[in-house]
């Protein structure tokens, strides 16, 4: 399985994780098929799980560890972490943070840092965060997953303006307002290559639906073919990264009411030549 428990800090977090990636491996998954493969003759009680709606209990934690085929270390992990998910006294989640610092493999359990690492690994995050740049962006999280339409929940629209909050990307206003702070999230301490290959796949699965569903007049998608060095993508890499800044800083406006994302790529489509088997 290819998402990491260790990056997470919350096991509904875990959770809602494993399921985007089954998705995302599956266009056909649902939440229904989850719930077959886990002997449960209803969703309901699972999505209630997903949702916040109601804890996770140790019978359905334990269903679900078995399916996912972790490691040894990876599912004493996962059990700690949903003993902590579900603690309510501040002692005992004290206590619990602690024992999953000393099972992690950096040994610490940073909640800011994983944190980061969640932000990292889901464009939402980063959309939600531009939202918050418009000087009259509501708390409500039913509002704010009202403007992603199937891409979010209100559950998830919370958990996401919760963490913005906790890593003080975000503040909360006296008249409930949202407000962006001048404060840059800071990457995490371990490799974050893993996270930002997931937010990738994320950019690249949405470009494909947006191709198929959005007007040409309300999209742009272009490639162009060129022979070049390969020791010369260190330059074009720079140059990319100076027209996104450039392009944003034209274009970037709080009063607007769109959040656009500029995901530009570039690769070799030739097979290296030492490549051979």
């Amino acid at each position: 399985m290819g998402t990491n428990v260790f990056q997470f800090n919350d096991a509904v977090d875990f959770l809602q994780s494993v399921l985007e990636e089954k998705k995302r491996r599956n266009t056909r998954f649902s939440l229904r098929a989850w719930a077959s493969q886990l002997g449960m003759p209803h969703a309901a009680t699972l999505s209630a799980v997903l949702n916040r709606k109601q804890d996770l209990a140790p019978e359905l934690a334990l269903k679900i560890r078995t399916t996912l085929k972790l490691s040894q270390g990876a599912s004493e992990f996962y059990d700690l972490l949903v003993l902590y998910t579900n603690a309510k006294n501040p002692l005992e989640r004290d206590v619990l943070s602690r024992h999953l610092a000393g099972m992690h493999p950096s040994a610490q359990f940073s909640t800011l840092d994983l944190d980061a690492s969640r932000m990292i690994a889901d464009w939402r995050y980063f959309a939600v965060l531009e939202l918050t740049s418009q000087p009259d962006c509501s708390d409500d999280p039913d509002h704010i997953a009202k403007r992603f339409g199937s891409a979010m929940t209100p559950a998830q629209a919370k958990d996401i303006i919760d963490r913005l909050l906790r890593l003080q990307l975000v503040k909360r206003l006296d008249d409930g307002r949202l407000m962006r702070t001048t404060k840059n999230i800071a990457t995490p301490g371990d490799n974050p290559e893993q996270a930002l290959r997931g937010i990738h796949h994320q950019l690249l699965d949405m470009a494909k639906e947006r191709l198929e569903t959005m007007p040409v007049t309300a999209r742009e998608f272009s490639a162009n073919f060129f022979v070049g060095r390969s020791d010369q993508i260190a330059v074009i890499k720079t140059r990319m990264r100076q027209l996104r800044r450039e392009l944003s800083q034209v274009i970037e406006d709080p009063s607007g009411d769109a959040v656009f994302v500029l995901n530009m790529s570039l690769f070799n489509v030739l097979e290296s030549e030492d490549s051979g088997d």
